[in-house]
């Protein structure tokens, strides 16, 4: 293992500035585009992506997307995009190949192949029973280019009757899915006009299930705020209260499979389960940890058995101050976590912007988080010219975190730009050299090695206690602010470098940041966060 120098060099920013700008990928796009190459003329919404980062549903109002919309497309319709070619297809139709009329919120989902899209329909198809005049949900076969009711039996006289916020298994077998005001099944009477209850349908079977009631014998109506479904649709996590009885705001995790469940005295606006329901995270107000007594939204993990709870919204330094934050979504995988940031004061750096936000992807298991509405040049986004109304959110990822997507009107993210919300992707993939630190204590001597570098090739690695950056490259940004400690490192045949790190005894508590470039592969090292112990 190699020592470290201790000298002070110049900005590893300066000394990369000196490389062909050929050797840079696009790491920011807008995805869409019309096929003139034109941004879409209207807003995009609700970014879902599949497991792979292959493609990307969402809802735009524009009408430029394709050469013609289906049959009665009305003013907002579902896209999914492949990232890879551009190509656009429209999914919100029916039976027959017509547009079916859907509403602003965020009411569908994607299975992780993409081949499934859950979404609520306002409009009704007639050919496969839907006619009642509720919100109900259909689902799209892609690769049979056909659609199913899910909800038909949604009906009741109570206003505002609808099933709402579908999420599906990553197989497309499995829907939760919440009924608000309507009698979905028989001998459930509807409920009153904004009290959500959960039911549960499996395709494979045909059934349909409530989840509830939660409180039996009672028949009081349990009010159901948030729920999430695990990847392999095993695991329900649903956020609910009851005021007739006076039960105080559960969170609630039940295994699909045998029943059973875990009840913990938690209240959430909005929760995501990973893959294997072993991870959750979720928003909420109510300053769970200690210290976290601001009064703003926050994002917490909580332990789905134990109930023990995390702060996982940290955001990196930077202007950012407290601002209330939400909109989480994780990994499939469950290891990172993007949300929005809302601020409220200014605080962000835009000039003269009020309300404008970013989004950020913190990543579970290191505690890094960093700012995910960048441009390729880690510039934030941001509109220069515009005072106010600018924002960045509704972001989501793909497998490992490689991909993040989301919506914003920023103007200095990609090209073509515009005025309305656009669909953004950023390729965080970090296949490449990968960065590992071992033995972050006081008073001795830690290991950095990197790994899956080019063999017999070079690595700049660069340490930083002043904070992560991002400071811009021809790779990407890099998370490491001035000033930047930097050596340069052979790299072996097996594409491995290691080096020692002596740490002083009065280190204790300082956070050191870390990440390389493989100097041969044009690639960044993943990035380090870590608190010497």
């Amino acid at each position: 293992m190699l020592p470290l120098p201790s000298h002070l060099a110049s900005l590893l920013v300066l000394a990369l500035a000196a490389l062909p700008a050929a050797s840079q990928a696009p790491h920011v796009r807008r995805l869409d585009v019309a096929p003139d190459g034109q941004p879409g003329d209207a807003d995009a919404l609700g970014a879902r992506v599949t497991s792979d980062g292959g493609e990307v549903l969402f809802q735009s109002r524009a009408q430029n997307l394709l050469p013609a919309l289906a049959p009665g497309s009305g003013s907002r319709n579902l896209f999914v995009v492949d990232v890879r070619t551009g190509a656009i297809e429209q999914v919100n139709l029916g039976s027959a190949g017509q547009a079916l009329a859907i509403g602003f919120g965020i009411e569908w989902a994607l299975s992780a192949d993409g081949r499934y899209v859950v979404f609520q329909a306002t409009g009704d198809d007639a050919a496969l029973g839907d006619a009642n005049g509720a919100g109900d949900l259909y689902l799209r076969d892609r690769s049979l280019g056909t659609t199913e009711l899910l909800t038909g039996g949604v009906a009741g006289t109570v206003p505002f009757a609808t099933a709402t916020r579908p999420l599906i298994s990553e197989d497309g077998d499995r829907v939760l899915f919440g009924v608000n005001g309507a009698q979905l099944l028989p001998g459930v009477p509807s409920t009153g006009p904004f009290v959500l209850r959960l039911y549960l349908h499996e395709r494979s079977s045909g059934l349909t299930t409530q989840l509830g009631p939660l409180h039996p014998p009672h028949t009081y109506d349990d009010d159901v705020r948030a729920f999430a479904l695990s990847g392999d649709g095993r695991w329900a996590a649903f956020s609910y209260l009851n005021q007739p009885l006076g039960i105080p705001p559960t969170l609630r995790v039940l295994d699909l499979d045998t029943g059973t469940h875990v009840d913990h005295p938690l209240h959430f606006d909005s929760l995501e389960l990973d893959r294997g329901g072993a991870t959750l995270v979720g928003a909420s107000p109510d300053g769970l940890v200690a210290g976290d007594q601001d009064g703003l939204m926050d994002v917490y993990r909580i332990d789905p058995q134990t109930g023990s709870v995390s702060h996982a919204s940290n955001l990196p330094p930077g202007p950012w101050g407290e601002v209330p934050v939400g909109d989480p979504r994780l990994s499939p995988d469950g290891r990172y976590v993007c949300f929005s940031g809302k601020d409220y004061l200014g605080a962000f750096g835009s000039v003269g912007t009020f309300q404008s936000g970013q989004v950020f992807v913190h990543d579970l298991f290191t505690g890094l988080t960093t700012l995910g509405s960048i441009s390729d040049q880690a510039v934030p986004g941001g509109n220069p010219t515009k005072t106010w109304g600018s924002t960045a959110l509704n972001g989501d990822l793909s497998e490992l975190g490689e991909y993040l997507v989301y919506t914003s009107n920023y103007l200095n993210l990609a090209k073509p730009s515009g005025e309305a919300f656009g669909l953004f992707v950023l390729d965080r993939r970090t296949a490449g050299p990968q960065l590992m630190v071992t033995g972050l204590q006081a008073g001795s001597t830690a290991s950095l090695t990197v790994t899956d570098a080019v063999p017999g090739g070079a690595v700049l690695l660069g340490i930083s206690t002043t904070g992560q950056g991002p400071q811009p490259s021809y790779w990407g940004a890099l998370h490491l602010s001035a000033p930047i400690h930097f050596v340069h490192l052979p790299v072996d045949a097996a594409g491995e470098v290691s080096v020692g790190l002596p740490l002083a005894a009065g280190l204790a508590g300082t956070a050191l940041h870390a990440q390389g470039l493989d100097i041969l592969g044009y690639a960044p090292t993943t990035p380090y966060f870590g608190v010497v112990q």
